[in-house]
C-alpha cells in the first residue's frame, strides 16, 4: 500500500504525565564545544527550532532556540548522536524571568521530530522538515505551548509531546501520541496539532495495512492539556476521508487485496462527518475480496459489525 505523507498517516493515544520544573541549567564544560542553533521557522502562531545539526559530534553540548513574541525557548542537552542527548532540558523565558524544566524522557532522550508547515492541508501531502522543539498558540489565550517531541525507541511507538506552559499557567505534561509523530499547523489565529488515531493500529488488520484517521488537537480553554476538537475542521476531515477512499479506488491494486485498515479510517472520517449511513451501505455491498477474507458471508459481517461497535465505542458514530 502506498504510504505518502498525510494527516492521515499519523496516529494518537493519550498519556498524562507531569514535567519536573527544575532551578538552574545544567553546566557546561568548559571543554565542551556548544552549539547553538535559532529558530528554522517562525510563523505568527508558531516557532521551531531545527533539528540538532548535522555538524553535532558526541559530548558537544547543544542548544536549540525557538521564539514567539516575548517568549523564548531553548533545549539543551550533551549529544550523544545527532538524534539523541543526555540531560536534557527546556527553559523558557519570558518577562526576564527563566523557567527550566526537565521532561518525560529516556535518558538519553531521542528526539523524533515535530513536523510543521505554513499550509494547513496541502503542505502536509508533501516532504515537510522536522524540529526537535516548537513553541506555539495552541488555543490558549494567556500563553503559548512548548512542545518537545520524544521517541520511546518502541517497534512503531511511541512518541511523547512534552508540553510545557511558556508562562507556567498550563499543566505540563506529556501527551503519547502513539506510532508516528503530529504536524503543527497554522489554524485561524493560533495553531493546531494534526495527528490521526492510534486506536486503530492493529485492530483490523496488521500494522502495516492499518490507517488512522485524522484527530486535530488543541490546548483546552483551562489549561489542563491537549483536547480533541476534530469536528471543528469538517473540510479537513472530507479531505482525509477523501484521501482513504483514492488508495482504495487505487487503479495500481485489484482484488484479493487486505483493505480492512483504509476501510475502517476512510468510514471513521464519514461517521464523523455524519455519513455513517453512507459508508456501511458502500461496505455491505463490497466485494469480500477487498477485505482479504475467506470466500463466505461471516467473515465480512464481522468485520463490519466490530468495525461498526468500534466506532461506537470510540465516539465516531453520532447519538
Amino acid at each position: 500500500m502506498k504510504r505518502s505523507l498525510t494527516l492521515a498517516a499519523l496516529l494518537l493515544g493519550v498519556a498524562v504525565m507531569g514535567a519536573i520544573p527544575s532551578d538552574a541549567s545544567p553546566a557546561t564544560p568548559a571543554s565542551k564545544v556548544v552549539i547553538t542553533s535559532g529558530p528554522a521557522f517562525t510563523t505568527r502562531s508558531y516557532s521551531c527550532t531545527g533539528p540538532i545539526p548535522n555538524r553535532t559530534r558526541r559530548g558537544d553540548v547543544v542548544r536549540l532556540v525557538a521564539r514567539l513574541e516575548s517568549y523564548s525557548a531553548v533545549l539543551s542537552g550533551t549529544a550523544m548522536t545527532n538524534l539523541w542527548i543526555a540531560n536534557p532540558r527546556v527553559s523558557v523565558t519570558t518577562d526576564g524571568i527563566t523557567r527550566t524544566f526537565d521532561f518525560l524522557a529516556s535518558d538519553p532522550a531521542t528526539l523524533f521530530g515535530l513536523a510543521y508547515t505554513r499550509d494547513s492541508w496541502r503542505g502536509i501531502l508533501h516532504d515537510y522538515p522536522e524540529s526537535a522543539m516548537c513553541i506555539a498558540r495552541l488555543g490558549s489565550s494567556f500563553e503559548p505551548t512548548v512542545i518537545v517531541p520524544v521517541a520511546t525507541l518502541g517497534m512503531h511507538c511511541c512518541t511523547l509531546l512534552n508540553l510545557i506552559g511558556a508562562d507556567g499557567g498550563i499543566s505540563n505534561s506529556a501527551v503519547n501520541i502513539g506510532n508516528p509523530a503530529a504536524v503543527l499547523v497554522p489554524a485561524g489565529k493560533g495553531a493546531v496539532l494534526i495527528t490521526g488515531d492510534n486506536a486503530f493500529a492493529y485492530t483490523f488488520t496488521d500494522f502495516a495495512r492499518s490507517a488512522f484517521p485524522l484527530r486535530v488537537l488543541k490546548m483546552a480553554s483551562d489549561e489542563s492539556g491537549l483536547v480533541n476538537v476534530t469536528r471543528e475542521w469538517p473540510h479537513w476531515i472530507a479531505l482525509d476521508a477523501a484521501f482513504w477512499k483514492s488508495l482504495f479506488n487505487d487503479v495500481g491494486h485489484s482484488p484479493p487485496y487486505d483493505d480492512r485498515g483504509v476501510l475502517a479510517a476512510w468510514a471513521a472520517d464519514e461517521c464523523e462527518l455524519g455519513r455513517c449511513s453512507v459508508a456501511f451501505h458502500f461496505l455491505n455491498h463490497l466485494n469480500t475480496r477487498y477485505l482479504a477474507f475467506p470466500a463466505g458471508r461471516d467473515s465480512v459481517s464481522a468485520y463490519i459489525r466490530d468495525l461498526r461497535a468500534f466506532l461506537a465505542s470510540h465516539g465516531y458514530i453520532r447519538r
